[in-house]
């Protein structure tokens, strides 16, 4: 995020970590930084949730309880990280790491807009790795229906 112009952007970063929320407003004191937990602390209404590398940390049921979340929160699009090419979301502990793709079941979120990140980490292994635009209160193709 060090790298985005947010000029005239109302940003406020979000983690569970609190020693890095103290640094993030020690070395960014232009911008808000808040200690939440996205499966169950309430969020704010805003434009665009990004959570970049959140999703392949957490279970499957906190993916689901931090998604449920983001919907009740009234925001309007969710920006994550996916891993495309992937064809089944293995599970994980929370703190953990496992490739997941938000497109497919246990998810099946139905995406707007697609940015390859080209990603060159453990190349070729990642060169799927995209942050997917979601518009939040039509994200899941299952109630759509």
């Amino acid at each position: 995020m060090n790298e985005v112009d947010l000029k005239g952007i109302d940003y406020t970063g979000a983690d569970v970590v609190k020693n890095l929320i103290e640094s993030n407003t020690s070395s960014f004191p232009e911008f808000k930084f808040v200690v939440r937990d996205i499966t169950q602390d309430s969020l704010p209404c805003v434009d665009l949730i990004l959570c970049r590398d959140l999703f392949g940390h957490l279970s499957n049921q906190n993916v689901h309880k931090a998604l449920d979340n983001i919907h009740n929160s009234g925001s309007k699009y969710l920006l994550s990280t996916t891993l495309t090419r992937w064809n089944f979301c293995a599970e994980v502990e929370d703190g953990g790491w496992r490739c997941i793709n938000l497109l497919i079941p246990p998810f099946s979120l139905r995406p707007i807009y697609l940015i390859n990140e080209d990603c060159q980490e453990g190349y070729p292994s990642y060169n799927d790795k995209c942050l997917i635009l979601f518009n939040i209160s039509k994200m899941w193709m299952d109630k759509l229906k």
